[in-house]
C-alpha cells in the first residue's frame, strides 16, 4: 500500500528533476512510473493535494495531456519563513 505522502514526495521529486532539465512534466507521465490501481489513485491524490496546497499547478497544454508545473514562488516564500 502506498501512501498519498509518499506520492507527493514523488510528484515534487519529479517536478525539481524537470528544472535542471528545463522539461515540462505532462500528467500522464506521473501515472507512467505506478503499477496497480491503488499506486495511481495515490499519485492523482497527491496531484489534488499539492494543487489545493498551491504548490503546483496543472494547465491544459493545448494538445491531449496537462502539464503540471512547480509554484517556485510558493516554495521560495515557504523557505525564506522557515528562516526567519
Amino acid at each position: 500500500v502506498v501512501t498519498i505522502e509518499e506520492k507527493i514526495v514523488f510528484v515534487l521529486r519529479v517536478l525539481v528533476k524537470s528544472l535542471r532539465f528545463d522539461a515540462p512534466v505532462k500528467f500522464n507521465s506521473l501515472f507512467s512510473k505506478t503499477t496497480s490501481r491503488s499506486d495511481k489513485v495515490a499519485c492523482f491524490l497527491a496531484v489534488l493535494e499539492l494543487v489545493k496546497a498551491g504548490r503546483i499547478s496543472v494547465s491544459h497544454d493545448g494538445e491531449d495531456d496537462y502539464r503540471i508545473t512547480l509554484n517556485r514562488e510558493k516554495k521560495e516564500a515557504e523557505d525564506n519563513a522557515e528562516v526567519l
